[in-house]
């Protein structure tokens, strides 16, 4: 339960290969790393620990680092668990990233890799649940209840061995420290061994940190500490931290509540963690519509609804936990001895108009996002250091394009059901406090940016899956290219809503500005009334569209349209269409389509037009009644003329040439496919988006050109749909975004 890769969709990376480790890197690693198998020292695998290699730690490196900086104690020393059911890749991959920057900020780390690996499993398990998704999805309409799919894939889920799994890694966790010749209890004791050997002069702190299933590791490893405490074999934990703790509330209870304190074994225990609203639209599980920590309160633990303590609503339903965690009482910028740090901080400041403290800082709005959102994690390197008003810390190495950990926009639109009209722009970010960090951003750009996000999975005919992970993944994308973004999601993005947001979102930039609109979801062609498409011949002639919600009320998205709202865009304006749809290829300059064989798992983002011929229906804005001629689509090749639909150049026979026709354009459109192809979905996520995300997040600049190219090298030498960029080509070497 640690962070997500990219997860075969922007909200799952749970099977995705984590990035190469250097060797040179790996033996670095050996300093910081205890790397651990169901409760022993692995023997096995791409990373081994025994006794001699974790004494090494203990009664070498560190105390060389002590000496280095024997100037500068006290000497802090931070225990670091990871989620469970992490692999030992994704383990070493995250001590990999974090361990210079820990020693970066004068704490030396000490990785617990505890590898169980086992997250596929309950994936696999909670997927059967889309089985049930076409009956779910008719009751939901019904209104019998509203969370019948999570109900669903939380019976499958405990049917299928997934409390079993769960149980597993928790008991891999107590295992490690449970007996006296344990592996974990030799660790404490070597632990204790190094504070002993120091005097006050060279005092070494120990500190830990666990990211949800690593809560339990690490109060399991507090306990047994605890119990040496009692025989005066060790010492105490200046400082604990939970990142979105996936433990019971009894299992803290039991080990933990009573023994934090000034005298205790823990002096301070911070918790941070989401609120309520995040954990309920948490994309990271997937077809599961809520975080992993509801899954597991749900599902996973042996009785059904059992509280956690990184569940907003498990503490404030308990009166002992809301008490100790002072929920009741006024925000303090002072660091309390237990207290909770609820995210998204820059989104809802407990603190009204003043700036939140540095200490009290968590941006990430997924479960596994916790231990690589830089707010987070120097807040809580500040609290270790115990410097609340100092800058000076080094700024965490943001990871978050790897792993795709934050894939949740900020738009409130996805936190409540606003109605079409609803302003669902982001509340103002907090004044930050003066002083720049050792690494400033760069400054911010002269104009604003801002942008649109569209995703619509929910369609009444021919739902999808992957448009709302499309939406999310570019959402959080371009928040870390500084986009303000709004978002429209399922019933929300009808026609007229898309056309108003499109332009609000342009009409009202201003020269310097640079805004995107980002669509997924379905395109089809609909019959050409006005004649200026492939000829003019009307039973010849069709239109790109989008596909709205609503489309059942025969309502599209002319490329017509599009193109008039480009027109709309005011001089020195840079606009950006991404469009991950089928007929997307130069959706503002109309192209045509073929139908394509699809594999098993795939889905074609496409509405059949021969729905909008056969149908009385009002199109776009022209108030006509369409042909109810007959027309086969998909069981043969539509041909206008001799127009060669392999070469993308030309907008229709004996015309000018795409280039010519983008001359002076102010869009620059970025597409799925060529439109004698369909864009294409698998496991929740468009083809196209996965690939064009992943591209952005690895690169800091790019021109135009140089961000389609690398698309398409990302679909392989022989894909199956075709990325396009159309533009004035003058823009093909201006940056990307301006």
């Amino acid at each position: 339960m640690s962070h997500r890769p990219d997860y075969r969709s922007s909200a799952s990376g749970f099977f995705a290969s984590p990035p190469a480790v250097d060797p040179a890197t790996i033996n670095a690693l050996r300093r910081h790393v205890i790397n651990l198998n169901f409760g022993q020292l692995s023997s096995s695998g791409g990373f081994t620990s025994s006794r001699q290699t974790v004494a090494e730690i203990f009664q070498e490196h560190l105390p060389r680092w002590i000496h280095h900086r024997r100037d500068e104690g006290p000497h802090r020393v931070v225990l670091y668990a990871h989620g469970g059911l992490t692999s030992e890749g994704w383990g070493l991959h995250t001590a990999a990233h974090q361990y210079r920057w820990w020693l970066e900020n004068g704490v030396y780390p000490v990785f617990f890799v505890w590898e169980t690996g086992l997250l596929e499993t309950i994936w696999q398990l909670i997927s059967g649940g889309e089985r049930y998704l076409p009956q779910m999805q008719r009751a939901a309409r019904a209104g019998w209840f509203d969370n019948l799919k999570d109900q669903a894939i939380e019976a499958v889920a405990r049917r299928l061995g997934g409390r079993r799994i769960w149980a597993g890694m928790k008991q891999s966790a107590e295992r490690t420290f449970a007996a006296d010749d344990s592996d974990g209890r030799y660790v404490l004791r070597l632990i204790s061994d190094l504070v002993d050997a120091n005097d006050d002069s060279n005092q070494v702190e120990l500190h830990g940190v666990g990211h949800s299933a690593g809560s339990i590791f690490l109060t399991h490893a507090i306990a047994a500490a605890s119990e040496m405490r009692n025989a005066q074999q060790f010492g105490r934990f200046r400082s604990a931290h939970f990142l979105a703790p996936a433990m019971t509330c009894e299992l803290f209870n039991q080990k933990l509540a009573g023994n934090i304190g000034a005298d205790k074994i823990v002096e301070k225990l911070c918790l941070f963690t989401m609120r309520d609203e995040l954990e309920r639209v948490d994309p990271t599980m997937g077809p599961y519509s809520q975080s992993l920590l509801y899954l597991v309160h749900e599902a996973l633990e042996i009785d059904k609804h059992e509280p956690l303590l990184g569940l907003e609503r498990s503490l404030r339903e308990s009166a002992d936990l809301a008490k100790l965690f002072k929920l009741a009482k006024p925000p303090s910028d002072k660091i309390r001895t237990t207290e909770v740090v609820f995210s998204d901080t820059s989104m809802a400041s407990p603190y009204g108009d003043q700036p939140v403290p540095l200490t009290h800082r968590s941006e990430s709005r997924t479960h596994g996002g916790f231990d690589n959102d830089p707010a987070t994690m120097q807040s809580v390197i500040r609290r270790i250091k115990g410097v609340r008003f100092d800058h000076s810390v080094t700024r965490f190495p943001d990871d978050r394009g790897v792993r795709g950990a934050n894939v949740l926009p900020r738009s409130a639109s996805l936190f409540q059901q606003p109605d079409s009209n609803c302003d669902c722009s982001d509340p103002p970010a907090p004044t930050p406090a003066p002083g720049p960090d050792k690494n400033p951003s760069p400054p911010s750009l002269q104009g604003t940016r801002k942008a649109l996000c569209i995703g619509i999975d929910e369609y009444q005919q021919h739902p999808l899956g992957g448009c709302v992970n499309d939406m999310r993944t570019w959402a959080s994308a371009l928040q870390q290219h500084d986009f303000d973004v709004d978002c429209l999601v399922n019933a929300h993005a009808t026609r007229e809503a898309i056309i108003k947001r499109m332009e609000n979102l342009i009409t009202s930039s201003r020269s310097g500005d640079s805004i995107v609109v980002q669509f997924a979801g379905h395109g089809t062609q609909v019959p050409d009334i006005d004649g200026d498409e492939a000829g003019g011949q009307f039973t010849q002639g069709f239109d790109e569209a989008l596909v709205p919600y609503d489309y059942l009320e025969g309502r599209v998205v002319l490329d017509d349209e599009i193109g008039e709202l480009c027109r709309q865009t005011p001089s020195g304006v840079t606009l950006t269409l991404i469009f991950d749809c089928c007929h997307s290829g130069t959706a503002t300059r109309m192209f045509m389509n073929q139908s394509v064989a699809l594999n098993a798992g795939e889905r074609a983002r496409f509405i059949d037009p021969a729905y909008f011929v056969s149908r009385k229906a009002v199109i776009g804005t022209r108030k006509a009644v369409i042909s109810t001629r007959k027309a086969v689509i998909g069981t043969r090749d539509y041909k206008i003329g001799t127009r060669d639909y392999s070469n993308e150049r030309y907008l229709a026979p004996g015309t000018r040439s795409a280039e010519d026709a983008y001359q002076g354009a102010s869009e620059v459109l970025f597409t799925a496919c060529r439109s004698d192809e369909v864009a294409l979905e698998s496991n929740g996520q468009g083809e196209f988006t996965r690939r064009a995300v992943a591209v952005l997040n690895q690169a800091s600049s790019l021109s135009v050109q140089e961000f389609h190219q690398l698309i398409e090298q990302a679909f392989g030498e022989a894909p199956r749909q075709h990325p396009g960029v159309y533009c004035d080509p003058q823009k093909l070497q201006s940056e990307l975004f301006g």
